[in-house]
């Protein structure tokens, strides 16, 4: 009877190891989701700030074409339109906000491009200032998204790891992260399943 005991209390034992060592590595895949999570968030604010610093360059823009460009009606027109959705942009997405960011810079260049008939514009420290401003925050901004992508991209393939990592991301919420400036464009490569470069 007693080594029927030594049994049934080492089946015990196994099955209570089992059960720890089973907890303790949904607990690890938790934190290492929940870790991961939390840089893809804190690079998306890295990117964020980039965009509210190109978002303070708007009114400088306007300022700069009611006072040079007033017979350029479309420039105006879209400068408008431009001012008209920062609101939405402010609050948006970061795929808004970079849909948002390249619009003003496209603006930029075209006002850029126009400058060359208004050469007190031209000769304007403020506008030649915002050009280089809209030119560092692009190039900030390229840097920015590719740090986030790159996180995006290490939390998605994280969370659809095989066995904990997949399970825990599914039970405790761990949802993708969206790439930004990523889109289905029909321009871009897109290889057949089973095929690689």
């Amino acid at each position: 009877m007693v080594k029927g005991t030594y049994v049934a209390l080492g089946v015990l034992a196994a099955i209570a190891l089992l059960a720890l060592g089973t907890v303790g590595a949904g607990v690890a895949a938790y934190n290492n989701l929940n870790a991961q999570s939390v840089a893809v968030d804190a690079q998306a604010k890295n990117v964020d700030v980039i965009y509210q610093r190109n978002f303070a360059l708007i009114p400088v823009l306007q300022n700069l074409t009611e006072k040079y460009m007033q017979n350029e009606k479309d420039i105006q027109t879209q400068v408008a339109a431009l001012r008209s959705g920062l609101p939405t942009a402010t609050t948006g997405n970061l795929s808004v906000r970079d849909n948002y960011t390249q619009q003003f810079a496209n603006l930029v260049a075209l006002v850029g491009n126009r400058a060359e008939a208004y050469p007190n514009l031209k000769a304007d420290q403020l506008f030649v200032n915002l050009q280089d401003e809209v030119t560092n925050s692009q190039n900030k901004i390229a840097a920015e998204k590719l740090r986030y992508n790159d996180k995006a991209q290490e939390y998605n393939t994280l969370r659809n790891t095989c066995c904990f990592p997949i399970l825990v991301s599914h039970m405790a919420g761990f949802g993708p992260k969206e790439y930004i400036g990523y889109s289905n464009r029909p321009n871009q490569v897109d290889f057949p399943s089973g095929q690689t470069i």
